[in-house]
């Protein structure tokens, strides 16, 4: 048996090729400028809530501000989308009850925030000073992905040949933009 047999080089291979296209990817879809890449939900979403706090976190006032600053007829599809550090914070804040805001129903993968899921990436910044850190809206209503073609894998033999490796690389056309400006809304941090 050859040693790629023995050792699934070629799975491997292309476990980690998926895995740097779908960062990739998934980084422009999130922070792209839109100058020479996608633009990017959290630079191009309208901002709902101005943080206050010197934190540049939110307070458990400006989350509920942020919720009911997305329209009622997107929040029933609404999700929240930060950072894990962001979602730290926010897993401890209390309404005035004492009551935590976040509602846990059997584990992190079930818990609510007003009602809504939450989702965390990494990709998300997390809180600074005017940085936007928390998503909240219908993203299918709110953002639009376009795919121009199919993904495409090239190799070369040459471009390393002097260190006797192959290189790769994988393309994909795509562009983002918002569709309906009304669905979805960001927090910002305060400017220091």
């Amino acid at each position: 048996a050859s040693l790629d047999a023995t050792f699934g080089g070629a799975r491997v291979f292309a476990d980690q090729l998926a895995l740097a296209v779908v960062t990739a990817i998934s980084n422009v879809l999130v922070n792209g400028t839109g100058t020479t890449e996608p633009t990017g939900l959290f630079h191009a979403a309208t901002v709902g809530v101005t943080g206050t706090a010197a934190n540049f976190l939110p307070t458990a006032s400006e989350i509920v501000d942020l919720y009911f600053s997305v329209g009622a007829s997107y929040r029933p599809n609404a999700a929240w989308i930060m950072s894990d550090a962001t979602y730290a914070h926010i897993r401890k804040l209390t309404a005035t009850t004492g009551r935590f805001l976040v509602d846990s129903l059997g584990g992190v993968s079930n818990e609510t925030l007003l009602g809504r899921p939450v989702l965390t990436d990494p990709r998300v910044a997390s809180a600074g000073s005017a940085v936007k850190s928390i998503y909240f809206g219908d993203v299918e209503r709110n953002f639009c992905v376009r795919m121009a073609g199919n993904l495409r894998v090239e190799s070369s033999v040459d471009y390393a040949f002097n260190t006797d490796l192959v290189t790769m690389r994988a393309l994909q056309r795509l562009d983002s933009a918002i569709l309906d400006a009304s669905a979805g809304r960001l927090f910002q941090g305060k400017t220091s």
